[in-house]
C-alpha cells in the first residue's frame, strides 16, 4: 500500500493528479503502520472528511466498525498529531 501511495505522491507533484482515499485509521495509526514519511505525504496530498463514530454505518447490515468512517480528500490541517 505504501508503494502505491508514494507513486501517487509522485504523480501528484509531477502532473497534479488527484487521488481519493478512504481509511478507518487515524493519523497516529497511519504513522504506526506506515511511518512518519507516509503520514507526511498524506497530509500534503489530501483533505480530511471525518465522521463522528456515533454517526454509524448507513449501509444496511454493516456496523460502524465495518464502514469507512474517515479519509476522503484528507485536509492537511485536520490530519494533525492527535489523529483524525
Amino acid at each position: 500500500m505504501a508503494e502505491i501511495i508514494l507513486s501517487r505522491y509522485d504523480y501528484y507533484h509531477s502532473f497534479g493528479m488527484q487521488t481519493h482515499l478512504t481509511t478507518n485509521l487515524n493519523s497516529s495509526e497511519i504513522e504506526k503502520q506506515y511511518g512518519l514519511r507516509m503520514r507526511s505525504r498524506l497530509r500534503e496530498m489530501f483533505n480530511l472528511i471525518a465522521f463522528p463514530v456515533e454517526t454509524g454505518e448507513k449501509r444496511k447490515g454493516l456496523s460502524a466498525a465495518e464502514g469507512f468512517l474517515s479519509g476522503l480528500n484528507i485536509r492537511p490541517e485536520l490530519f494533525g498529531p492527535n489523529g483524525a
